[in-house]
This record gives structure tokens, C-alpha cells and sequence, in this order.
């Protein structure tokens, strides 16, 4: 790889990655985006709830999520504590192509002044940079510690041809041993993810029996496996680097708000490294109000994913939902700042 020369380097074309990109441009700064992979590349489908909506309009780019045509949907059926029910939104949300949402968010920091090097590897003695920003999600490639936030979880899943069910809604049920997730992303594909205990490795079939969501009919692809764990960074951001999206933290799955969190972490991301960049002597001002803010997501996220799992565990206490429902104490901590315009200022 040639030397890069830019002010900010960014590692990793994901969601947080893009729109970090995207929003620095925006603010006059000279960013290099550097993916190891050709887009579309595979990734595990999502469903984006409809508080997402303000995010894309924020970044411009729901004109062109909404142009993509990814189903819609206002609700889900539920299986959790209770029977099975539809839960409605009074909102649509989007089942969305992973591979096509991301591509659309890449193509939009393109568009905006981001210079984007895929397929490249990052090489850090071949960057010269104010500072790099690591996008690269669970990977985390600067390191660091880091500390989970709940118990390990491992998640398999499955795209599957021809939609099984007749609406485009996503299905939720609890199992004895763990949960199970399935959503249609149109063009007669479908996915269908489990979430348990990594002991649990290699019982995909027998859960999604078990869940008895799925009629029969639809042909099932090739099953993947990936880490479903939640944790953080203990370190979001310092002089020179920074962490954003599933590199500073991951949130439970239960939620279907990772992408969501990703743009949200990119946009204070944003603010920081503007800050950093601009005014120096704000540098760890703007560290440390960027770790009070990640730590306070991070934690808010687990507090809500441990009362969910503690509603099953009340009537399926197995060790896989026990242990998932131990209380998580979360409060709000103070911040030494806040963001006054494009900075980060003293309170």
C-alpha cells in the first residue's frame, strides 16, 4: 500500500465508519477511509427501528435508504414472557440487506469528499495522520482492554429462499436456552438468527424447530456463526486515536439498535475529533466527555437487556436466561462538557 497523507484516517467502511467520515468532511477536514473489503460485502441482516428515521435525515442519506426499497414494517410478533402477540409501532421501521445498507452509507462519505481506499489493508507505518479513528467493530484492531457486559453469547444464522410467512413483520421467541430472531429482507430472502450460550454451537436446526416460527417451505443456506457478546472498550478515545461504533462498544442484540448506536457514537465522534483537531487545548476535555458518553450508552444498553431477559427468567428459569438477568446497576454520570455547535466546551 502507498503512503497516506490525511489529516484523519479512518479503519473500517461500516455504518460508524462512514458517517464519521461523511460528518468530518462535512466539517472541512481531509479523511481517508481505508475498508479491507469490495462492497456489497456479507453481513448479517438487521432490523432498524423507526427512532432511526431522524439519524438519516440528519446525515441526508434516507432519500436513498428509502430508494433502496427494504420492507417496511410497523411491529413484530412476539413470543417473550407471553404468548405469542403482535406488538405494533406506531411508526415503520426497515428490515434492511446489511451488505446494500452499508454500501449506501460508503457511497454517501464518497460522495461528500471522503477519499475511500477498498479493498486496503490499514498499515500504520505507512499513515501519516493527525489521528486515527478505529472503525473496524468487533475487530477492534488498536486494542486495548476491554470489559464485557454480559454474558458471553454466541449467534448463528441462516439467509433463507423464499419468504416463509405472508407480512414483512419481524418474529422474536424465547426458548429454554436461548432466543431466536427472524426477519424477511425482500427479494424472496430471508434471515434467521439464533442467540445462545457458545455451548450451545452447532444447535441452530434444533432451535429453529423448537421455536416453531418457521413454516416449512423455505430452503435454508449455509449457517454462520458469529460473537453476539456485549462489551467495551476501557479506553474510547485519547491524543491521536479514537474508537467508534462496536470499537468503542457492542450492545445486546435484543435490542436491534446496533446500527442505530454506531451512527450515534459516529456523530459525537465527529464533534471530538473536530474539537481535538481545532482546539488542541480541548483535547482532553474532549476525551473525557466522549468516555463519559460511550460508558453511559454502554451501560444504559446492558441495564435494558438485563430487565428484558429477567421478564423470561421469571417464567424459564434456565441458566441461560438466570444468569443473563443479574441486575445491572446504571446511572447517568456527569460530564465535565457538552457540545456547544460543532465543539465540545466546558460546562
Amino acid at each position: 500500500m502507498r503512503r497516506i497523507e490525511a489529516e484523519v484516517v479512518i479503519v473500517g467502511g461500516g455504518p460508524a465508519g462512514s458517517v464519521l467520515g461523511l460528518r468530518l468532511a462535512e466539517l472541512g477536514h481531509d479523511v481517508c477511509l481505508i475498508e479491507k473489503q469490495d462492497f456489497p460485502r456479507d453481513h448479517v441482516g438487521e432490523s432498524l427501528p423507526p427512532s432511526i428515521e431522524p439519524l438519516l435525515e440528519f446525515v441526508g442519506v434516507k432519500d436513498a435508504v428509502d430508494a433502496a426499497a427494504f420492507p417496511r414494517t410497523r411491529g413484530a410478533w412476539i413470543r417473550w414472557d407471553r404468548p405469542l402477540q403482535f406488538r405494533e409501532s406506531p411508526t415503520a421501521g426497515y428490515q434492511v440487506t446489511r451488505s446494500r445498507f452499508d454500501n449506501i452509507l460508503l457511497n454517501a462519505a464518497r460522495a461528500r469528499g471522503v477519499r475511500v481506499l477498498q479493498p486496503a489493508r490499514f498499515e500504520p507505518d505507512r499513515v501519516d495522520a493527525k489521528l486515527v479513528a478505529d472503525a473496524t467493530g468487533r475487530r477492534c484492531i488498536t486494542g486495548g482492554a476491554k470489559r464485557a457486559m454480559g454474558s458471553r453469547s454466541l449467534a448463528s444464522y441462516a439467509y433463507w429462499e423464499g419468504k416463509p410467512w405472508e407480512d414483512s413483520c419481524s418474529r422474536v421467541a424465547a426458548l429454554d436456552n436461548g432466543w431466536i430472531w427472524a426477519a424477511a429482507l425482500g427479494d424472496g430472502l430471508s434471515i434467521v438468527a439464533t442467540f445462545t450460550d457458545p455451548t450451545s454451537h452447532g444447535a441452530y436446526q434444533a432451535l429453529v424447530r423448537e421455536a416453531k416460527l418457521i413454516p416449512p417451505g423455505g430452503r435454508c443456506g449455509p449457517v454462520r456463526v458469529c460473537d453476539a457478546t456485549s462489551w467495551q472498550s476501557e479506553t474510547m478515545a485519547g491524543p491521536g486515536f479514537i474508537r467508534v461504533g462496536e470499537a468503542a462498544f457492542t450492545v445486546d442484540p435484543l435490542s436491534s439498535q446496533g446500527v442505530q448506536t454506531a451512527i450515534a457514537s459516529a456523530l459525537q465522534a465527529a464533534v471530538v475529533v473536530h474539537t481535538m483537531l481545532l482546539r488542541p487545548e480541548n483535547t482532553d476535555l474532549a476525551v473525557a466527555f466522549y468516555q463519559a458518553r460511550q460508558q453511559a450508552a454502554a451501560a444504559r444498553h446492558a441495564f435494558i437487556a438485563a430487565n428484558l431477559y429477567a421478564e423470561v427468567a421469571a417464567v424459564r428459569p434456565t441458566e441461560f436466561w438466570r444468569k443473563r438477568a443479574d441486575a445491572v446497576q446504571w446511572s447517568e454520570p456527569r460530564s465535565p462538557a457538552r457540545i456547544s455547535g460543532d465543539f465540545v466546551e466546558p460546562l
